[in-house]
C-alpha cells in the first residue's frame, strides 16, 4: 500500500475527489481456490463499503473544506488500494523495472495524481444516485465480478457497472472496473499512458500526468 502520509501529500498537492480502480493485473499472482458463500459475501462487502464511504465524501462536499475531503479520501486510499503497484502494473514491467529509485518515485506521484484528475466524472455518479450492488459471479483464480447499478435522478434506466474483486494476502480488493460498454476503465489509461511514454519518453510522461493534474486543480 502506499504510505498515509505519501499519500497526504500527493492529495494535497492537487486533485479533486475521484474513484481510483485497481487493475486485474494487480492480483496475477493471486491464489485460486474453491469459492463460497462467505467470499461472495466478502466481494459484494467491499464494493458496497467502497461506495458507501465515496458516497459520504460527496454527500458532505457543501459542509467540508478541500482538505477535509482529501483527507477522508486519503483514508478510503489507505484502506482500499495499493496505487504504486498499479501505476508499476499499467505502465508494464518491462518499463517499470528498469527505472531507478527516483524515477519510480517521480511516475508514482505523477501517476496518482493524474488519476485524480482524469477519474473525476467517475465519482460524480455517486451524486445525487442510488447506488446498489446487485450480485456476484465467480471468475477465474479466485476473483469475482460484482455487478452494481447506479440510480441517477431524472434518467429512467439505471447505470450499470461491474467491479473485479479478489484478494491479495488475504484482503478484498478492487481490481478493475467495466461499464455497460463492458471497457476496462484501466485498458484505457494503459494504452494513453505507454502510448505518451514512446512518444515522449519517461521525463515527458511524468510532465504530462502531472500538467493534466495541475490543470484540473486549477480549474
Amino acid at each position: 500500500m502506499v504510505a498515509l502520509s505519501v499519500l497526504r501529500t500527493v492529495l494535497r498537492t492537487g486533485g479533486k475527489t475521484g474513484a481510483f480502480l485497481v487493475t486485474l493485473v494487480f492480483l496475477t499472482g493471486a491464489a485460486g481456490g474453491v469459492t463460497s458463500a462467505n467470499d461472495t459475501e466478502e466481494a459484494m462487502a467491499i464494493v458496497e463499503q467502497t461506495g458507501a464511504a465515496l458516497d459520504s465524501v460527496v454527500s458532505k462536499a457543501a459542509e467540508t473544506t478541500k482538505a477535509e475531503r482529501l483527507n477522508a479520501l486519503t483514508e478510503i486510499l489507505d484502506a482500499n488500494f495499493d496505487m504504486a503497484r498499479v501505476g508499476a502494473n499499467i505502465i508494464g514491467p518491462e518499463n517499470y523495472d528498469k527505472w531507478d529509485a527516483a524515477q519510480r518515485d517521480a511516475y508514482v506521484m505523477g501517476f496518482i495524481r493524474y488519476m485524480i484528475a482524469t477519474n473525476d466524472k467517475f465519482i460524480k455518479l455517486y451524486r445525487g444516485s442510488d447506488f446498489a450492488v446487485v450480485g456476484a459471479d465467480p471468475m477465474p483464480r479466485g476473483l469475482y465480478s460484482v455487478r452494481t447499478e447506479y440510480r441517477i435522478e431524472g434518467e429512467p434506466d439505471p447505470v450499470k457497472i461491474g467491479f473485479v474483486v479478489g484478494q491479495k494476502s488475504g484482503e478484498w480488493l478492487i481490481l478493475d472496473v467495466q461499464e455497460q460498454s463492458a471497457i476496462s476503465l484501466l485498458e484505457v489509461k494503459r494504452a494513453e499512458l505507454n502510448s505518451v511514454l514512446q512518444r515522449k519518453g519517461f521525463d515527458g510522461l511524468v510532465t504530462l500526468m502531472n500538467k493534466i493534474a495541475d490543470k484540473m486543480v486549477a480549474e
